[in-house]
């Protein structure tokens, strides 16, 4: 596993041994860990040959995979760490066009954005057909991106988020709807902004109401953007 991140002459130090030891061979905290010594200037390099700049007693790797993830997102650009917490507010996979609405940032920055997200190892594109698509490298790194958004502001991109899919896709938002259920559910807009006849819209008979309360009920299923709906 070493082999693919640090040079052979650098997996003989104390340095793989200090990895290997914190993580306990597990493959995402090595990774991460790998990754987190790039991004503080302890390794540098290209991957599988990243040389150590930094003496093994000066490192310092924390106890867990997602206190490195946590590093990693706090260390980045504000502009960047703003973008992929918009992206994780989206969904574990990221269509462009949706990001490009919530984030609202013009579409040069967007584009070098996802750029140094990419090559920082945080989302990779998955899809350039119909739409372009990008996707968390691992469910871990959506959840810690996600977990270090302020609630109100967390509820304010998913509130967009409704907004800019009807926008997106005004003929197909059957197709949508769960999303649509998702973001609308996390940004509580259900009672203030969603009337039934807008979620009719989206659904069709995907939504009933009970004979007796009158509230909307949905199936708990899993949405495209991994996110799970609540059940009746």
């Amino acid at each position: 596993m070493m082999a693919r991140f640090v040079q052979p002459s650098n997996r003989k130090c104390g340095l793989k041994r200090l990895l290997l030891a914190r993580t306990e061979g597990n493959p995402l905290f090595l990774e991460e860990s790998v990754r987190s010594l790039v991004d503080n200037g302890t390794l540098a390099g290209e991957r599988g040959a990243y040389q150590r700049v930094k003496t093994p007693d000066t490192v310092h790797v924390p106890a867990t995979v997602q206190a490195i993830l946590a590093a990693r997102v706090d260390r980045l650009p504000p502009e960047d760490k703003n973008l992929l917490q918009t992206a994780s507010v989206v969904g574990t996979e990221v269509p462009v066009a949706v990001l490009a609405g919530v984030a609202r940032v013009p579409a040069d920055a967007l584009a070098e954005g996802l750029a140094r997200l990419q090559a920082a190892e945080f989302l990779y594109e998955t899809s350039l057909f119909p739409d372009v698509e990008y996707t968390f490298k691992h469910a871990l790194t959506h959840e810690v991106a996600y977990g270090s958004l302020l609630q109100e502001r967390r509820r304010a991109l998913h509130g967009r988020a409704v907004e800019v899919i009807e926008g997106l896709y005004p003929a197909r938002l059957a197709e949508h709807v769960e999303r649509l259920a998702h973001h609308a559910l996390r940004g509580e807009v259900w009672e203030k902004d969603v009337p039934v006849s807008r979620v009719a819209a989206w659904s069709g008979p995907w939504f009933s109401r009970p004979h007796a309360s009158g509230e909307l009920t949905m199936p708990r299923r899993r949405c495209p953007g991994g996110h799970i709906v609540p059940s009746a």
